[in-house]
């Protein structure tokens, strides 16, 4: 099942590269035990191809990212207060089992409900 994953702002976008600006809790999934550092010191660059092919990109607005692009591409680049660093993508999917849609509920006969009002 592919699903799509929004990961922060989009800061930037370059040719085939994007650039996101990461929020603590996204920060937290890439790089574990990283300590917490201001908004808007740490961005995620990486290739647009990795995008959700429903959701637009575009600057300013939310990033989502396809599952099932990152489940087989993983490269992208950690700038964290001034030094980059490759970080693995699949470590947003660790955790993240979306639940199946409910099946839908079984509808009373038309002839079980009482014919009398409510008050």
């Amino acid at each position: 099942m592919s699903y799509d994953i929004g990961i922060g702002l989009c800061t930037g976008i370059k040719g085939r590269e994007v650039s996101v600006g990461l929020d603590s809790a996204m920060l937290g999934k890439l790089r574990p035990g990283s300590p917490w550092l201001k908004s808007g010191t740490s961005s995620l660059i990486f290739d647009s191809r990795l995008c959700s092919t429903n959701r637009p990109l575009n600057v300013g607005e939310e990033v989502y990212l396809s599952s099932a692009a990152i489940e087989s591409k993983t490269a992208a680049t950690l700038d964290l207060a001034g030094t980059s660093e490759s970080v693995d993508l699949r470590a947003l999917l660790r955790g993240l089992n979306p639940m199946p849609a409910p099946a839908p509920a079984a509808k009373r006969a038309y002839g079980s409900f009482s014919g009398k009002i409510r008050r």
